[in-house]
This record gives C-alpha cells, structure tokens and sequence, in this order.
C-alpha cells in the first residue's frame, strides 16, 4: 500500500507487509549478506534494549556511551553505492521481513526529489540536516498512525550525495 505524504521531505510511504514488497524482497540475489545486517541492525532499532543488555554484560554492569547515542540516534538507514547494484529495491522491500517476522507495520518514506539535491559529495547530509526532519513529535505522530505499532524506520536510498 501506498501513501503520499503533504510535507515536502517526503514524496510518499510505503506500508509493510505488503506482497509485492515480498516478491521484490525475495528476488533480490547476492546481497544475503547485505539482507542479514539489515536484519540485525533493524531489530536493535525495534528493541534497542538488546544492546543495552549487551553492554551491561560486557561492561561491568555499565551501559557505554555508544549505547545511548544510538538510543538517542534517529531511525535513518541510507543506502549508498554505485548505479544498479539494488539500493533502491533493498530500501523500499527489506522492512517486509521485518514486519512480517515481528507482526508490526513498518513504514518506508521515500525522500521527495526535491530534497535530493544535484548530487554534489556530502550534499544529502546537508540538506537533512538542515530540515532536522526527525523529532520527538515526527516519532509519536509515526507510532499513533497506524493501528499496529509501526517500526518508524526511514529509508534514503542515494549514491555520492550522501557521502559526507
């Protein structure tokens, strides 16, 4: 299912589960271990006191500083490498599993091309940045749209620009 969205950072959403998501998902070959750290690094997204536990068992009892600027750190995951090697599929299909695997709704945004820029080396972190698109208001309206609680990962797939 497909949704647009009114702000101008983001063209529109795509909500998961969704079966073509699936098939696209599925059909996506040599990227196995790409798919797998997504996995994980989406799951300590969706239950980030995994890493807290982590680091109590292997710092004395301490959390770690690492461990709460990721707490604090929004929910981005950019996608970046050469043309055709399927960041675009991976971004807009790998939350299936995901959703699928933990029964929540999940959320792709897709960034609006009016705030992609030219294509200039470091311009998209730029360009986020000085949106400062995430807030504790963007998280709560994300978490109260949707009947199942989603997973309010966002995914930018883009190429040089977002080198920084």
């Amino acid at each position: 299912m497909v949704t647009v969205m009114s702000a101008d950072l983001f063209e529109e959403v795509l909500e998961l589960p969704d079966p073509a998501a699936q098939r696209r998902y599925t059909r996506l070959v040599g990227l196995d271990h790409v798919k797998d750290r997504l996995g994980k690094e989406a799951a300590l997204l969706l239950n980030p006191k995994l890493l807290r536990d982590w680091s109590e068992r292997h710092h004395d009892g301490r959390v770690i500083a690492a461990v709460v600027q990721f707490e604090k750190r929004p929910p981005l995951i950019v996608f970046a490498g050469d043309v055709g090697t399927g960041k675009t599929t991976l971004a807009e299909s790998f939350g299936d599993p995901i959703a699928r695997a933990h029964r929540i709704a999940v959320r792709v945004m897709r960034l609006s091309l009016r705030t992609r820029g030219t294509g200039v080396v470091g311009e998209m972190t730029r360009l986020l940045s000085a949106r400062r698109w995430w807030t504790p208001a963007t998280k709560t309206r994300l978490r109260r749209s949707s009947p199942r609680r989603p997973a309010a990962t966002t995914t930018i797939c883009c190429g040089p620009a977002c080198a920084g």
